[in-house]
């Protein structure tokens, strides 16, 4: 009788410091050398210690919220000069309290400080690559390798939600859009994904489907974070390296939308009645550096083989036409002059009936 208690006192203090322990747990949230309580905010870095090339820090900002809730994973700056998301991230600072939320928000200000400060779009200024192109990094590579690392492993794998927030990089004019991805997946998850896009509040959302299912060449970080098994969304909103108020202002708004859906934040969420789906997407883009010359805009309707605009070498003459590959809406066009040779130059979006 004895050992019988005995064994049953020890699996009940088992059960209980067990407990406490998951308890301890959900009431700090840790990242990096940092750890906010509930209902705190803290901010920090991540270091990407230098290795074959400089090193930088990746700053964070976490609201772990007063009461239990998902995790979402906000990501700005993939691209340095990607201007409207990494200031609407800032614009967060003062709009999310802790101590009104439920669950946890992270904030990744700038996933490519280099690129930012240099103001380079697309690629790196340390070593040339193209961040969103990089997936799932070396923790011994690059640098750009190395922060893809650094956001697959120990950004990733803390959220239950991943929002990529991108816009038209500093040479691109864009509509703004979402993205949602339907590979490696299940009807649900993409169903609740769906709605979630539909809450955010802008009306063109891009279907994108084919995208790698290999972890080890997963290429874009939303296919990491789809890979990994997260809920997965990507924004475009803003360009031509501005912060305009409006794209601004839609991403801050959409964001805190999807969080009201997910019952992080106190309120209610409309879905937008006439939504525009985009099944496919084709971007053209320059064989040979040169000028572009572009002769349609952001949003028109163009049919199957319209000529887009032309690319001259530096003493004007014609090298390249870009045409429509099929009838569709023009999703982004490049507003700057300069092009290099596999650069685009234009992106059609085919539309849903």
């Amino acid at each position: 009788m004895n050992n019988h208690f005995s064994l049953l006192a020890r699996i009940l203090l088992f059960i209980a410091i067990a407990t406490t322990t998951v308890c301890a747990q959900d009431a700090m949230f840790t990242l990096g050398s940092v750890t906010a309580k509930r209902g705190e905010r803290v901010a920090g870095h991540l270091e990407i210690p230098a290795g074959v090339d400089e090193g930088t820090r990746l700053p964070f900002t976490i609201f772990h919220g007063a009461k239990p809730g998902p995790t979402l994973l906000l990501v700005a700056g993939v691209h340095g000069s990607e201007y409207a998301p990494i200031i609407a991230l800032q614009r967060l600072l003062s709009q999310l309290n802790a101590s009104k939320l439920s669950g946890t928000v992270i904030l990744v200000h700038s996933a490519n400080p280099p690129s930012f400060f240099k103001r380079t779009i697309y690629y790196s200024p340390v070593d040339g690559k193209n961040l969103n192109r990089s997936f799932p990094g070396k923790a011994d590579g690059t640098l750009t390798e190395r922060i893809a690392h650094t956001i697959l492993t120990q950004l990733i794998p803390r959220a239950d939600y991943v929002i990529d927030v991108h816009c038209g990089d500093g040479n691109e004019d864009l509509i703004p859009y979402l993205a949602l991805y339907t590979h490696a997946t299940t009807p649900e998850r993409i169903a609740h994904v769906k709605d979630l896009a539909l809450r955010f509040g802008i009306e063109h959302i891009k279907v994108i489907s084919g995208r790698s299912a290999d972890p080890n060449n997963s290429v874009y970080l939303t296919n990491a974070a789809q890979l990994a098994g997260k809920y997965v969304m990507a924004v475009e909103c803003g360009g031509l390296a501005r912060a305009d108020e409006v794209s601004v202002t839609t991403i801050t708004t959409g964001l805190q939308n999807v969080m009201r859906r997910l019952r992080m934040l106190p309120g209610q969420t409309t879905p937008i009645k006439n939504p525009v789906y985009v099944d496919r997407d084709e971007t053209i883009r320059t064989p040979e550096a040169g000028i572009f010359y572009p002769l349609v805009a952001r949003g028109q309707i163009v049919k199957k083989d319209a000529l887009l605009g032309y690319v001259t070498n530096l003493h004007g003459q014609k090298v390249h036409e870009a045409r429509a590959p099929f009838a569709g809406k023009v999703m982004f066009i490049v507003k700057t002059p300069p092009v290099s040779a596999g650069e685009p130059l234009v992106s059609i979006g085919s539309l849903q009936p």
